[in-house]
């Protein structure tokens, strides 16, 4: 349970720090999307499509 407000918390920190940038890496953007997609999964569980990034 901590760990998924710890990383709820650090992607809000992303999409902020991300937002007051003209420009992001793809690297900075991958590691966003991937949070997101991992809590995402906590939400749905099985129900979401597998990804991979590469």
């Amino acid at each position: 349970m901590l760990k998924d407000i710890c990383q709820n918390l650090l992607l809000m920190r992303l999409i902020l720090d991300n937002s007051r940038q003209s420009f992001i890496t793809l690297e900075k953007e991958i590691e966003t999307l991937t949070l997101y997609l991992e809590l995402e999964k906590l939400r749905f569980g099985n129900q979401l499509v597998s990804y991979q990034i590469s």
